[in-house]
């Protein structure tokens, strides 16, 4: 199946994360090209993810080529892009050597643009609330007696991640000083 047939099978799911995320953004008052840009990328991500079990590749090169193209005008940190898309990708990519295969290669791409997109700080964060985030959802799924034919997306967490990341980086960082 095409890529744009896979984007479109899951355009009802996608429009219902996207909504969610634009609401976000109005409340919080971030309303730019590149927040929009990551909203959009974020929604497709999740939304193919959790209905075909795949990240696209071709997703994660529009957006990696989005984020440069704004990093090219927000004059942002280049080194720290790509510090922190390398150790992401290593991460991610050394789970997927333990898991065994049970992450695919896609979420150590989808990692790594996620590192050059929020930087070593909050993409460290980003990491950490994907667990936080998928951890309680597996447990759930099990206690309900489901039975894994698959592995458990993981994209759809790991936007989540990303987008609490960059929406609440600030309050993030004021609530883990406290603990």
């Amino acid at each position: 199946m095409s890529d744009s047939k896979i984007i479109f099978q899951s355009r009802y799911p996608a429009l219902a994360i996207m909504a969610v995320l634009f609401c976000c953004l109005h409340l919080r008052g971030m309303i730019t090209a590149e927040t929009i840009t990551a909203a959009l990328f974020l929604s497709v991500t999740a939304a193919v993810d959790l209905r075909f079990g795949l990240i696209l590749d071709r997703v994660s090169a529009a957006f990696f080529i989005a984020v440069t193209v704004f990093r090219l005008g927000n004059g942002m940190d280049w080194m720290d892009g790509l510090l922190s898309a390398a150790g992401a990708g290593i991460f991610f990519f050394l789970l997927r050597q333990l898991s065994g295969g049970g992450m695919g290669l896609g979420d150590v791409k989808l990692a790594m643009v996620l590192g050059w997109w929020l930087g070593t700080e909050n993409c460290l964060t980003a990491i950490i609330l994907s667990f936080i985030t998928a951890v309680p959802v597996a447990i759930l799924l099990l206690l309900m007696g489901h039975r894994w034919r698959s592995a458990l997306p993981f994209g759809p967490f790991m936007a989540l991640g990303a987008w609490l990341a960059f929406i609440f980086s600030r309050e993030i960082y004021i609530l883990w000083s406290y603990l």
